[in-house]
C-alpha cells in the first residue's frame, strides 16, 4: 500500500476508530481497539500482511503504488536509506487526548518536519496532506461516537459575527505524511476502497509548493516598494543635508534670502515629501494644538485596543484547537462580551470622524473659510489610498511567501483571491455597491 496508503489508512483509522466507521469495513476485528499509539507500527504490519494493501495498490496510480512498495521496503530495512518511511510516520497525526473536549487542533502532525524528508536512493520526497472530516450525524453508529460527532456538528454550526471574516477550522483536520508520488486523487481512491459515506476532501502541499519561486507579479511589487524605499532614503538624505547646511550657517551668521527663498519653494516640500525624519517628527509629536479635542485621543487609544483584543481572540478561534468546547461555552458566557463584540468598535472610530468633520466644517466658518467638499473627498483619498494600495499589493503577491504551514494555503487564497478580484473597485472605494457583503474597506473610507 502506498505510503500515502499506510500513512492515510493509519490516520483515517485511528480517527474513525472512534467512530465505528472502520473496524467492519477493513474486518480486523477488534485488534484495532487495542492498538497502542507507538507510530502506528501495528497497523502498518497489519496492513502489509492483509489484502488491504493490495486492494489500496489497484486503486491508486502506478507511481504511488510502487512508492509504496519502497514505503514498506525502507520501514522493514531502516538502515538501507535512512528512516524516511518511519519518519513519514512520526509526522503523520495520531489520535491525541481530549477527543470529547474537541481537540481539533491536535491532528495537524509535523508540517515541517514532513516537507524536509527525503530519501537518498530513491525519488521520494515527503508530501504533507492535510484531510477534513465533514461527518453526518445520522450516520455515526454507538453511543461514543454519537455524542462525539453531535459535539462537532454543534461546533462547526455555531456561528459568530467575527468567524465569517475568516477562514474557520470548524470541522476535524488531520494531516498525514505521504510520499510525492502520491497526489489528493490517490488518497480519494484509497479513501473510496473503504467505503466511508462521508466527504473527506484533502489538500496537499510539497516543499516546492510550500515554497514557491517568486512570480513576476512578486517581483513587479517589490520592484515598487525599493522604489518608494530609495525615495525615502533620498528625501531623507536631502532633508537632513538641507537642515546642516540651514544650522552650520545660523550660527556663523551667514543666513541669507537665498536659503530661505529655497525652504518655502514648492520643490522643497516635493524633495522632503518622503522624509523619514520629517515625518517621523510629524508622527510622533506630542505637542496639542489649541483646538484639538483632547478627549478624542483617549476614546481612540480604548477603540484600537478593542479592535486588537477582538482581532486576537477571533483569528485563535478561527484556527484549529485543542478545547473547541471550552471554546464554545466561553463564548456563550458574559466573560466574552467585550471580544464577541468588539466588531462594534469600529462603529467608535466613524463616531469620531463624523465629529472630526462637523467639528473642522464649522471651525472653517468661522474663519471665513469656505467648506469645499470635492477639495474634502480629494485630500481623504491621497490620505488613505497609499497604505491600503500597500495592503492590496502585498496580500496579492506576497502574502503567500510570508508564512506556511497546513492551513496557510486556505488563508493565503481566502486574502489573495478577493484581492485579486476586487482591488479596482476596492481602490475606486465601490464596496457600497460591489461586493457589498465585504465591507471592511468602506468602514475604512468612512474614518
Amino acid at each position: 500500500m502506498t505510503s500515502s496508503n499506510i500513512i492515510l489508512v493509519l490516520s483515517i483509522l485511528g480517527l474513525c476508530c472512534f467512530c465505528n466507521c472502520l473496524g467492519q469495513t477493513v474486518g480486523v476485528g477488534n485488534s484495532l481497539s487495542s492498538l497502542s499509539f507507538d507510530y502506528g507500527l501495528n497497523l502498518i504490519y497489519l496492513i502489509q500482511n492483509s489484502t488491504i494493501k493490495r486492494q489500496i495498490q489497484e486503486a491508486v496510480s502506478e507511481t504511488c503504488s510502487l512508492q509504496i512498495d519502497w514505503f514498506f521496503e525502507n520501514l522493514n530495512n531502516v538502515t538501507d536509506d535512512g528512516m524516511w518511511a518511519f519518519k513519514m510516520l512520526d509526522s503523520s497525526a495520531k489520535v491525541p487526548a481530549g477527543l470529547l473536549k474537541l481537540n481539533l487542533g491536535g491532528w495537524m502532525g509535523d508540517f515541517d518536519q514532513c516537507l524536509e524528508i527525503s530519501s537518498e536512493r530513491r525519488q521520494i520526497k515527503g508530501k504533507y496532506c492535510l484531510g477534513t472530516l465533514y461527518i453526518n450525524i445520522d450516520e455515526a453508529s454507538g453511543a461514543v461516537s454519537e455524542i462525539l460527532l453531535r459535539k462537532v456538528n454543534l461546533f462547526a454550526q455555531k456561528k459568530y459575527s467575527f468567524q465569517d471574516q475568516y477562514p474557520v477550522a470548524s470541522y476535524p483536520s488531520f494531516g498525514i505524511c505521504v510520499p510525492n508520488g502520491c497526489n489528493e486523487q490517490d488518497l480519494q481512491h484509497i479513501v473510496a476502497s473503504f467505503n466511508l459515506t462521508f466527504p473527506l476532501p484533502f489538500e496537499c502541499q510539497t516543499f516546492d509548493d510550500a515554497n514557491p519561486p517568486l512570480t513576476t507579479k512578486a517581483w513587479c511589487v517589490i520592484g515598487f516598494f525599493v522604489v518608494i524605499i530609495g525615495l525615502m532614503v533620498g528625501s531623507t538624505a536631502y532633508d537632513l543635508h538641507c537642515r546642516k547646511s540651514y544650522k552650520v550657517k545660523q550660527l556663523s551668521g551667514q543666513l541669507d534670502d537665498k536659503i530661505m527663498r529655497v525652504a518655502s519653494e514648492p520643490q522643497h516640500a516635493i524633495l522632503v515629501a518622503f522624509s523619514v525624519y520629517s515625518n517621523g517628527k510629524k508622527l510622533f509629536k506630542t505637542q496639542r494644538n489649541a483646538s484639538e479635542l483632547a478627549c478624542l485621543n483617549g476614546i481612540r487609544v480604548l477603540s484600537m485596543v478593542w479592535v486588537l483584543a477582538g482581532h486576537s481572540v477571533s483569528v485563535t478561534v478561527s484556527g484549529p484547537v485543542s478545547n473547541a468546547l471550552d471554546v464554545l461555552e466561553y463564548l456563550d458566557s458574559t466573560k466574552s462580551m467585550i471580544f464577541v463584540s468588539a466588531v462594534h468598535s469600529v462603529d467608535t472610530f466613524l463616531m469620531v470622524t463624523g465629529l472630526l468633520v462637523v467639528y473642522s466644517h464649522m471651525k472653517a466658518q468661522e474663519n471665513g473659510t469656505k467648506f469645499k467638499l470635492l477639495v474634502f473627498y480629494f485630500h481623504r483619498y491621497l490620505r488613505l489610498t497609499p497604505p491600503f494600495l500597500a495592503a492590496i499589493l502585498v496580500s496579492m503577491a506576497l502574502l503567500q511567501y510570508m508564512g506556511s504551514g497546513p492551513h496557510w494555503s486556505f488563508i493565503v487564497n481566502y486574502f489573495q483571491v478577493f484581492c485579486e478580484k476586487s482591488w479596482w473597485s476596492a481602490l475606486l472605494y465601490f464596496q457600497n455597491y460591489i461586493n457589498v457583503n465585504q465591507w471592511v474597506s468602506k468602514a475604512c473610507f468612512r474614518r
